[in-house]
């Protein structure tokens, strides 16, 4: 699996399926690599309001910052483009970071992304790539309640380390050997 399926602390239950942000580490959420991208930044906003209660998307550069591991002056450039774009809106005086509602759609979007690629590459086997192609195409079709449901499943293969490790291993088994194994039952109760 490319990543873990748990939450940050150890033995820590999922529970609250409506926020999905509770199920993976904001590690995950983000794209990867040295240099984050715009995406990225607003995918953490969100993380970052969210873990502090704050559901209409406001945090502060500098929690920005640590989450990302970049410097303030980093943050602060991004965040200028995306209030010139009209994704967020930034202070950078009051170090007040809200999203507009066409960033937290736009935040949201991403965070289903993600979790669709979670599902399938760590989940299912699929490649990275390969996954990300899928979960572009989903985001389009999924509604939240679908949603939901994606995050139902991770959640009880989080809360349920044995089954994931079941599925790991089983989805690695050739279905050939079990078509064989049925025809063959099938031959023999007719022979009967």
């Amino acid at each position: 699996m490319a990543k873990e399926v748990r939450n940050k602390e150890e033995g820590e239950k999922c529970t609250n399926i409506g926020d999905v942000m509770d199920l993976v580490d904001v590690d995950y959420l983000l794209a990867g690599g040295k240099k984050h991208s715009a995406e990225d930044y607003l995918v953490a906003i969100l993380y970052i309001a969210r873990k502090r209660g704050k559901y209409e998307g406001c945090c502060r550069a500098k929690e920005l910052a640590e989450v990302l591991g970049v410097s303030r002056s980093s943050v602060s450039q991004v965040l200028r483009r995306l209030t010139r774009s009209g994704y967020v809106d930034f202070k950078p005086y009051a170090r007040s970071i809200t999203l507009t509602e066409k960033g937290a759609q736009l935040a949201q979007s991403l965070h289903a992304r993600r979790l669709v690629v979670m599902l399938m590459a760590d989940i299912l086997g699929f490649t990275e790539e390969r996954s990300r192609e899928i979960a572009c195409f989903l985001e389009h079709f999924m509604n939240d309640e679908e949603r939901r449901y994606v995050a139902k499943f991770i959640c009880f293969m989080q809360n349920n380390p044995d089954i994931l490790k079941k599925w790991v291993e089983f989805r690695e088994v050739d279905l050939s050997s079990f078509a064989s194994t049925s025809t063959a039952s099938k031959d023999g109760k007719e022979a009967e």
